[in-house]
């Protein structure tokens, strides 16, 4: 889904995490939050790498800009890579609100968002939302997930779902 030479986003997350290997030999300006993130990329040598600047929130191993503007970069990217916590048709959830505030930060700096969970997280609510469901251009997740789930958010309006095969 990234084109050669594109400026992207992705959010820490296990799921985005899971896209890094993919990325190799695309020529991609990264923006990351994620420690983890910047190290599967530190090997790719066309991928050009770009942090926040401030604390290291050790629980998820991502750099927390609580500073907004200030400590995060002057950068725009055709699309965001986002995870969450929680999935509904009232919208995309985190837990923590330094969380919130650091994907509604990325939110901002972007032109589409693609969605990565896995299916576990349209069970559940959690904590704040981060953006309604008009947001997101593009969900994607793994194929167990319930049929039902899938059509009460198409329902709620998210139009482009994709289904993967899951891994044992």
């Amino acid at each position: 889904m990234c084109e050669s030479g594109e400026g992207i986003i992705i959010d820490g997350g296990t799921t985005t995490y899971q896209m890094c290997e993919h990325l190799a030999e695309r020529n991609l300006q990264v923006l990351t939050n994620s420690l983890y993130i910047v190290n599967a990329l530190l090997g790719q040598e066309t991928t050009q790498l770009i942090v926040p600047s401030g604390p290291i929130f050790r629980e998820q191993n991502i750099i927390l800009a609580p500073a907004g503007e200030v400590s995060m970069p002057n950068f725009h990217a055709s699309k965001l890579f986002l995870g969450a916590a929680a999935v509904s048709q009232r919208g995309i959830f985190q837990a923590d609100a330094l969380l919130v505030a650091s994907q509604r930060r990325f939110l901002d700096r972007t032109d589409k968002v693609i969605l990565l969970v896995d299916s576990s997280k349209l069970q559940t609510t959690s904590g704040a939302i981060v953006c309604g469901l008009d947001r997101i251009d593009r969900l994607i997740t793994d194929d167990r997930a319930d049929p039902k789930l899938i059509d009460t958010l198409r329902d709620a309006g998210l139009r482009h779902i994709d289904l993967v095969q899951a891994e044992d």
